[in-house]
C-alpha cells in the first residue's frame, strides 16, 4: 500500500526476511537441534535469569496483580495525551532529512537561504499531453501564464510563482514566440540610405541540394518611381565563409502606392550550408522603399523576417479569428531548425535549442507535448511550508483555462510539486499501511483463534503501541518521511508477536491454573523471554544512532522505542487487559442470567 517506492522495498525485504526466518528456525534449527540430540550430544547447561530481568518481571507481575484498574486508567491517560500529539505530526520531504545540520555545506546552505532573499527559488512544470497544432493553443498558454483579464486564471496572482514586475517568471513557448517578436525590425531600412545598401536577414540553415523560394512585399509612402531592387543571396559553407552570390533584381515599386508581393526562386549549390540575403537599392537618390515580410522557405520556412505577418499572429504572440492551425504547425517547424540566431543571450542558446527545450516531436514529425517552466519559491509574505505547498498545487490546477488545451492532458512536476506529491503519499500511506496490517492481522488471528475476543485482545496492545509511538515522535519533534512513515506498519510486525506470546501462554496455563496463578506464571514464564528478546532488538537498532544521517538515526530511536513500548505492553498492560476483560464478560454472563 506504500505510495513511496522505498517503504515498497522496506516491506517487501522484511516480509522475505521473516519468512526466511521463520523457516530456518522451523526446519533448520529444529532438524539441527534433532540432529545433534541424537548423536549423544550434551544439551547446554540452563543459566539462571539475569538478576535485572527476574526483579523487572516480578515487579511486573506485583503491579498486574494489585493494580490492574490503576495500570488501565494509566494507559488510558498516556494513549489520550499521545493521540492528541500524534494529530499535530509533522510530514517533510527533503534532503535535509538526509544530512546533519552541523555539516558545513549544510550550514552554507542555510545562511544562504536566510540571508540572500531568492536563493530558495526553484523550478517546477506543467506538461501538457495532446494536440498542440490547433489555432489557440498560444491563446490558451497565453490564458494560462498570464490570465484572461478577468483574474479566473494566470500565474499572475499565484502566492509562489516569482513576479518579473507585472509578470510571472514563466518560460514556454508562447514566450519565446513572444521573444522572437520583440527581436523582429519591422523593416529592412526606411528613409534616406546614401549607401542602398543593407544586410536583411542573419544566417539561416540551408536543407541539402534543393530549392528555396524568396519572398518579400514593399512598400513607399512618396510618389510612384521607377525603383530597382537587387536581391543579393549569399551562400556561405560549412565554416561559415562565403562560398557564391547569387542576384535577382526587380522592380521596387509596381506603380501603385500600395505594397507590392514578390517572389523567387533560387537552387542551392551543393557546398552551400548556410545564407543570408542582402537587399540592394539600384539607381536612386531619393526616399528607400520598405522592405517588409522577408520569406524564405523550402518547404518549411528556412527564415522570416516577421513571425507575425508569415504566421499570423498578434504583437502579443497569439493568434487572430483568421489563424489556421497549419499557420501554427508552421510556426512550430520554423523554430524547430532556426538554429543560428540566438533566443537567449544569457545561456547562449538558440531558437531551435529553447524549442525543443519547450516542446516535443515525435518521429512522425507531430508535436505531441509541450512544457511550461515555472519559478516558484518564498516570498517575503509566504512561507513556503507544506501548507503553501498544497496552496501551490491547488492554484495552478485553478490556473489552468476550463476551456483550454481540448483533449489534451495537463499535469504538474517538478522539485516542489514532487514534494508535497511525496508528502502527500506518506501521510496517505501512514494511515493506510497501518489500517491493512492491523486489518489482516486481527482476521488471521480471529481465524486461528476461532474467538473474536482473543483476536482483538492481541490487536489492542498494537494499536496502543502505534499510538504512543507516534506520540513520541511529536514530542521529540521527529517527522515522518520515507523511513519514519513505516514505524506504524513495523510496530504491528514486532508488537504482535509480544502479544501472541503472552495471550497462547495464558490459554495454556488457564487452562489447569486459575485466573491469578496463570496471569503470574505467564508473566514470569514468558514475560522474561519477551523482555530479553526485546532488550536484544533494541540494542541492535540503538546501532542505527551512531549513523550520521538525521534521517536513519531518528528511525533507530523510535523503532528500538517502538519495541520498548510493545514490550511494556506486553508485560504489564495485556496482563491486565485480559484481567478485565475475564470481568465484564463475567458481567454479561450475571446480566444473560439475571
Amino acid at each position: 500500500t506504500a505510495g513511496v517506492g522505498p517503504g515498497r522495498d522496506f516491506s517487501l525485504i522484511c516480509a522475505f526476511g521473516i519468512a526466511a526466518a521463520f523457516l530456518l528456525t522451523v526446519f533448520f534449527h529444529s532438524s539441527l537441534r534433532l540432529w545433534l540430540d541424537s548423536r549423544g550430544a550434551t544439551p547446554a547447561a540452563l543459566h539462571d535469569t539475569p538478576e535485572l530481568v527476574e526483579v523487572t518481571i516480578a515487579r511486573a507481575a506485583m503491579a498486574v496483580e494489585q493494580r490492574p484498574l490503576t495500570i488501565l486508567a494509566a494507559v488510558a491517560v498516556i494513549t489520550l495525551v499521545a493521540l492528541a500529539g500524534a494529530t499535530k505530526l509533522d510530514t517533510s520531504f527533503s534532503i535535509e532529512d538526509f544530512l546533519s545540520d552541523d555539516l558545513p555545506i549544510m550550514s552554507t546552505a542555510s545562511s544562504i537561504q536566510t540571508d540572500f532573499y531568492g536563493a530558495s527559488y526553484a523550478q517546477s512544470q506543467i506538461l501538457i499531453e495532446g494536440n498542440l497544432t490547433y489555432r489557440d493553443f498560444l491563446d490558451d498558454l497565453s490564458r494560462l501564464q498570464f490570465g484572461d483579464g478577468s483574474g479566473e486564471y494566470g500565474f499572475v496572482d499565484d502566492s509562489y510563482i516569482i513576479q518579473v514586475g507585472a509578470k510571472p517568471r514563466a518560460d514556454s513557448i508562447q514566450t519565446l514566440v513572444q521573444t522572437a517578436i520583440d527581436a523582429e525590425s519591422y523593416s529592412v531600412s526606411s528613409g534616406n540610405n546614401l549607401t542602398h545598401e543593407w544586410q536583411a536577414t542573419v544566417p539561416f540553415t540551408l536543407p541539402a541540394r534543393e530549392t528555396m523560394q524568396v519572398s518579400w512585399t514593399t512598400e513607399h509612402p512618396g510618389t510612384p518611381t521607377l525603383l530597382t531592387l537587387e536581391v543579393s543571396m549569399i551562400w556561405l559553407n560549412t565554416s561559415g565563409m562565403q562560398s557564391s552570390t547569387a542576384s535577382y533584381q526587380a522592380d521596387a515599386w509596381g506603380g501603385s502606392p500600395t505594397a507590392d508581393s514578390f517572389a523567387f526562386t533560387v537552387a542551392i549549390p551543393e557546398t552551400a550550408a548556410q545564407a543570408y540575403l542582402r537587399f540592394t537599392h539600384v539607381n536612386d537618390t531619393r526616399d528607400d522603399p520598405l522592405v517588409e515580410n522577408i520569406a524564405v522557405r523550402s518547404g518549411d520556412f528556412l527564415f522570416v523576417q516577421s513571425l507575425r505577418h508569415s504566421f499570423n499572429l498578434t504583437h502579443e504572440a497569439v493568434s487572430f479569428s483568421h489563424t489556421s492551425d497549419g499557420d501554427i504547425g508552421e510556426l512550430f517547424d520554423y523554430l524547430w531548425q532556426r538554429d543560428l540566431d540566438v533566443a537567449d543571450v544569457f545561456l547562449g542558446t538558440t531558437y531551435a535549442e529553447q524549442a525543443r527545450q519547450l516542446l516535443h516531436r515525435d518521429a512522425a514529425g507531430v508535436y505531441d507535448a509541450a512544457v511550461v517552466r515555472i519559478f516558484v519559491g518564498p516570498t517575503r509574505n509566504n512561507e513556503l511550508d507544506n501548507e503553501g505547498l498544497e496552496q501551490l498545487l491547488v492554484q495552478l490546477h485553478e490556473d489552468v483555462p476550463e476551456d483550454g488545451f481540448p483533449g489534451a492532458e495537463v499535469s504538474f512536476t517538478g522539485g516542489h510539486i514532487l514534494t508535497i506529491t511525496t508528502v502527500n503519499a506518506i501521510q496517505n500511506t501512514q494511515l493506510a499501511s497501518t489500517l491493512v496490517a492491523l486489518f489482516l492481522a486481527a482476521v488471521l488471528l480471529v481465524g486461528i483463534y476461532r474467538h473474536v475476543g482473543l483476536g482483538l485482545l492481541n490487536i489492542l496492545p498494537v494499536i496502543l503501541a502505534a499510538i504512543w509511538i507516534m506520540g513520541t515522535m511529536a514530542a521529540l519533534g521527529i517527522t515522518l518521511n520515507v523511513m519514519t512513515v513505516m514505524v506504524t506498519a513495523l510496530t504491528v510486525g514486532l508488537g504482535i508477536d509480544y502479544a501472541i506470546h503472552i495471550v497462547e501462554r495464558y490459554r495454556e496455563e488457564s487452562q489447569h491454573r486459575g485466573e491469578q496463578a496463570a496471569l503470574e506464571n505467564t508473566i514470569y514464564q514468558t514475560g522474561a523471554a519477551l523482555l530479553i528478546s526485546g532488550l536484544t532488538t533494541v540494542a541492535g537498532f540503538a546501532v542505527l544512532l551512531l549513523s550520521p544521517m538525521p534521517l536513519v538515526r531518528n528511525f533507530g530511536i523510535i523503532t528500538a522505542a517502538t519495541i520498548v513500548y510493545s514490550v511494556v505492553i506486553a508485560i504489564l498492560v495485556l496482563p491486565s487487559l485480559i484481567w478485565a476483560s475475564n470481568r465484564f464478560s463475567e458481567w454479561v454472563s450475571q446480566q444473560w442470567s439475571g
